[in-house]
């Protein structure tokens, strides 16, 4: 969980952690207690790349831009060899949530 512009954000990762369905949600609230209101639709998913998405940690650069810090696995290699790649995205934030447009990238971003 974070604080982030006076609202408190539960990210949480949900089904499988081996499968192309695995993926990463958002709720928020205004206190930490909830009640927590959860976005329509998940904020990282699988795409091209990479597979099943998640359990991760969501901090600050020494910037103050927000990071993701994942594991998922290779597209065409879920739940197999070589296992799942530690990935970082950005987080933007639009209309008081926060969105990972993109990810999982499939280059190298820069350090937060």
């Amino acid at each position: 969980m974070i604080h982030h512009d006076g609202r408190y954000y539960l990210f949480y990762s949900a089904n499988g952690y081996a499968s192309t369905r695995y993926g990463v949600g958002v709720a928020r609230a205004d206190s930490p207690l909830g009640p927590f209101t959860k976005l329509s639709e998940p904020i990282l998913t699988s795409n091209g790349s990479f597979g099943g998405p998640g359990h991760g940690s969501v901090l600050r650069g020494p910037r103050g831009n927000w990071v993701h810090v994942y594991h998922s696995w290779l597209a065409d290699s879920v739940g197999e060899a070589p296992g799942r790649l530690v990935l970082v995205d950005r987080i933007d934030w639009r209309d008081g949530w926060p969105r990972m447009a993109a990810s999982p990238s499939p280059w190298s971003q820069p350090m937060p």
